[in-house]
C-alpha cells in the first residue's frame, strides 16, 4: 500500500490518523465516508493521502452515514465514517441503528476534543461516550496522541474494531479520537516517532500487524500455512494459560515434545501439579525475572490458552519483541497487553493441536532448551534446600508441601 513517508511525519496526530486509516485499508476497508470538521482533520488529511482509499466527502452527516450503509450492503465490505466532534456524532445515530438492525460492518471514526476540554463549555464538545449505546459491536476511547504510547496499540485496535464489526455478529464499531492542537500539516518539533523492530517490519509488509484466523470447533482442520511456517524449524516457546481439562493439558505435552519447545505454564495452567515433563519450566517466572535468557534469540512465542499473571513473562517479551506471537483462545476478546500478537486464532485448543500434529515435522536440538532446564533444576533445588532448613511452617514452605501430596486425580 501506498502511504505517508512515517519518517517524515509532521506531528504525533497525523501519525496516529495515518496509521489508523493505512490499518483499516489492510484489513479490507477502501471506503471512507467523510463529513468535513476541524476536530476530526487529521483523519481526513491520513485519508486524503492514502491512494487506495476511496473517498466520499459530503457536509451532511445524516446523509452521509445513509449513503454509507447503502454502499455496505451492496458491496457486503466493512467502510468507515468520519465525523468530527459534538453533535456531528450524534447525527449518524440514525444510520447507526439501521446497519446495526441490518447486521452491517461500519467502522465509525469520531473526532473528539482532548479531556482538559471536556465540561467545559467549549464549542462542538459534548459526552461522545457510549453515546450510540447497546447498538455498537464494540467501541474504544482512544487516548490523546502521545509518543509515550506504543504506536502498535493503534494497530492492534483498528484490527480489533475491523473483526468485531465482522464476527461473530457483523454491525457498527465506535472508535472515539480524541486529538489536540494543531490539527493540521504543522510541524511540531521533538514528535519523531521511535518505531520497534515489529513497528519497523510492519511498515516493510502490506498485511495487518495482527491477523485474525478463525476456525470452527471441529476435531482438525487444516493449519494455514503461513502459521504452519511460523512454528515448523523456529527457535520458540509455549506459554500456557488457563486450560479447560487434562485433555488439553496432555495435547500441550504432546506438541511440545514434536517442537522441542521449553513450557511456561502459568499458575492457572493446571500444568504445575500432576504433570511430568522434561519440557516443562515451572520456575520461568524466576527466570525470566533476569536476563540470563536475553542472550538466545527467539522466533516464536505460541500462547496457548488464557491471559498469563507473570509480569515477569511480559517484561521478557517486550524486551525480545519475537517475530511471531500467536495466540489461540476460543473466544473473540483481545489479551494483548503488549500489543504485541501478529496472529490472533479462534479456536479451542485440542482442535489446534490436533491439526498442528498432523501436519507438523519434529524440530531438532533446540539450543536454549537446555540451559533453560538447568537454570530451574537449580531454582527448584534452592527452594528444596531452602524449605529443608525451616524449623516452622511458612505460608510459602506450606504451599510447597501441600502441593506435592495433592492425589493425581484431584
Amino acid at each position: 500500500t501506498e502511504i505517508m513517508d512515517l519518517n517524515n511525519i509532521p506531528n504525533i496526530n497525523i501519525l496516529w490518523a495515518t496509521l489508523i486509516i493505512e490499518e483499516l485499508v489492510r484489513n479490507g476497508v477502501s471506503d471512507f465516508f467523510i463529513a468535513p470538521g476541524s476536530r476530526s482533520a487529521p483523519l481526513a488529511i491520513a485519508a486524503a493521502q492514502h491512494k487506495e482509499a476511496k473517498k466520499y466527502v459530503h457536509f451532511d452527516e445524516r446523509g452521509l452515514s445513509f449513503f454509507a450503509l447503502g454502499k455496505i450492503a451492496a458491496s457486503k465490505k466493512p467502510a468507515a465514517l468520519i465525523s468530527t466532534s459534538g453533535t456531528a456524532v450524534a447525527n449518524f445515530f440514525p444510520a447507526v441503528i439501521e446497519t446495526s438492525k441490518k447486521k452491517l460492518p461500519l467502522i465509525l471514526l469520531t473526532a473528539d476534543r482532548p479531556p482538559e476540554l471536556l465540561n467545559t463549555g467549549a464549542l462542538q464538545t459534548i459526552d461522545q461516550k457510549q453515546i450510540y449505546g447497546k447498538y455498537t459491536r464494540w467501541e474504544c476511547e482512544m487516548p490523546v496522541p502521545d509518543p509515550e504510547i506504543p504506536a502498535e496499540m493503534v494497530l492492534t485496535t483498528i484490527d480489533q474494531a475491523v473483526f468485531k464489526a465482522k464476527y461473530p455478529e457483523p454491525g457498527p464499531v465506535h472508535i472515539n479520537c480524541a486529538f489536540r492542537e494543531p490539527l493540521s500539516l504543522q510541524e511540531v518539533a521533538g514528535e519523531k516517532p521511535f518505531y520497534s523492530r515489529r513497528m519497523t517490519q510492519w511498515i516493510a509488509s502490506v498485511s495487518p500487524f495482527t491477523s485474525y484466523v478463525m476456525d470452527g470447533e471441529r476435531a482438525a482442520y487444516p493449519m494455514e500455512e503461513d502459521i504452519l511456517s511460523k512454528i515448523q524449524d523456529k527457535n520458540g516457546i509455549i506459554v500456557v494459560g488457563k486450560l479447560g481439562h487434562d485433555e488439553e493439558r496432555t495435547a500441550v505435552l504432546d506438541v511440545a515434545k514434536e517442537l522441542n519447545w521449553p513450557i511456561f505454564p502459568d499458575i492457572s495452567s493446571g500444568l504445575r501439579v500432576g504433570f511430568e515433563s522434561d519440557l516443562l519450566i515451572p520456575y520461568y517466572d524466576k527466570i525470566l525475572g533476569t536476563t540470563v535468557l536475553d542472550r538466545f534469540d527467539i522466533d516464536t512465542v505460541l500462547h496457548l490458552g488464557g491471559r498469563i499473571t507473570s509480569k515477569s513473562f511480559y517484561a521478557y517479551i517486550k524486551r525480545k519483541t519475537p517475530d511471531n506471537y500467536i495466540t489461540v483462545l476460543n473466544h473473540y476478546l483481545r489479551n494483548d497487553p503488549l500489543h504485541c500478537v501478529t496472529d490472533r486464532i479462534k479456536s479451542g485448543i485440542l482442535p489446534f493441536i490436533n491439526s498442528l500434529l498432523l501436519q507438523l515435522k519434529s524440530n531438532g536440538s533446540n539450543p536454549h532448551l537446555d540451559y533453560i532446564r538447568r537454570c530451574n533444576r537449580l531454582i527448584d533445588q534452592y527452594y528444596r534446600e531452602f524449605d529443608a532448613k525451616q524449623i516452622k511452617l511458612s505460608e510459602i514452605s506450606l504451599a510447597r508441601i501441600l502441593s506435592t501430596h495433592i492425589p493425581a486425580d484431584n
